[in-house]
């Protein structure tokens, strides 16, 4: 059979070049979809000028995107919630330390031998003042679709 034989050689035909990587990726979905690259190339062309087809597999990827998107925004919230935790912990620290601080000033200064340098340092300590506050930091709001 000669190549003007086919039916293939009767229809129109483009040259048309691709970005690196795209081959790859049309080869793959024509391979999941059953059919050529060429098949898959011209049906995804069709999808696109015919605005009613393919609103179930738009509305299917625009769910999964949807999902995505509160996964990745629960995810942030439980992140952020976490380093809420970690600063009040942080915070609790800083407040024991000062408190430790000025004790340990305090003790200095009672203690009758010292140098000018061991006095300077235990007035410092004992001038520490610690937040003594129990006021937790603000939490974050709960939304309204959490």
């Amino acid at each position: 059979m000669a190549r003007g034989d086919f039916p293939s050689a009767k229809q129109d035909q483009f040259v048309l070049r691709l970005p690196d990587g795209m081959r790859d990726t049309i080869k793959e979905a024509a391979d999941h979809n059953g059919r050529s690259m060429n098949a898959e190339i011209v049906a995804r062309l069709e999808a696109s000028f015919d605005p009613s087809a393919n609103k179930d597999d738009q509305i299917e990827w625009l769910t999964g995107y949807l999902e995505q998107q509160q996964e990745e925004r629960s995810d942030l919230l439980e992140a952020l919630n976490g380093q809420e935790r970690l600063l009040q912990k942080m915070a609790d620290g800083h407040r024991t330390l000062t408190i430790l601080a000025k004790a340990i000033g305090d003790a200095f200064l009672s203690h009758g031998d010292r140098s000018d340098i061991l006095t300077v340092l235990a007035a410092g300590l004992r001038d520490v003042e610690p937040d003594l506050s129990n006021d937790p930091s603000e939490e974050l709001p709960k939304q309204p679709w959490e």
